[in-house]
This record gives C-alpha cells, sequence and structure tokens, in this order.
C-alpha cells in the first residue's frame, strides 16, 4: 500500500492513464499475495517506486528531459513570484 502511493504521488500522466496504472499494480500485489508471495518480493520485481514510475512513464511515451526541465522552470518562476511579493511587502511596510 505504501509502494503504490509513492508511485501515486510520484506518476505524471493522464487521469486515466493514471488510474489504469494504480489498479494494474493493486492487482498485481493481490494476485501474488494470492498466489503466497511476499509484497517485499513483488517489490523487488518491481523496483523502487520512482524505478518503477520512470519505466512506467517511459512505455507511455514521458519524456524525462523536459519533464526535469519544466520543473526547473516552474521552480524559477515560482522563486521569482515569492522574491516580487517580498519586495513589494517591504516597501509597503517602509511608506508607512
Amino acid at each position: 500500500e505504501v509502494y503504490i502511493k509513492q508511485v501515486k504521488k510520484e506518476l505524471l500522466l493522464p487521469k486515466k492513464q493514471k488510474q489504469i496504472v494504480l489498479r494494474d499494480l493493486e492487482e498485481m500485489f493481490a494476485s501474488a499475495k494470492e498466489h503466497g508471495e511476499s509484497e517485499q518480493q513483488v517489490i523487488e520485481r518491481l523496483g523502487a517506486p520512482k524505478e518503477f514510475v520512470i519505466n512506467t512513464e517511459e512505455q507511455f511515451g514521458v519524456d524525462h528531459a523536459s519533464v526535469k526541465k519544466r520543473r526547473g522552470i516552474i521552480h524559477i518562476v515560482s522563486s521569482v513570484i515569492v522574491a516580487v511579493h517580498c519586495v513589494r511587502s517591504d516597501a509597503a511596510g517602509q511608506n508607512s
């Protein structure tokens, strides 16, 4: 269950595709349990959640280089917005 939650958090797919992947994961764990396999054994087969996510996203055609670039741009823009807000707040405080 922790594994699936981590995958859900990291998975960058459209909602329908994400739901399919998560459903399949749940079924995989349930089936393994029915056949006497432990959760740890399933995890060892699938790899770490991050590794599983990367492999799955690649199967769906996600370009990780562009995702990293987009995250970097979002981080920079967010930082600029915060800086502008702080400068405005500081200037408003000095004018009072």
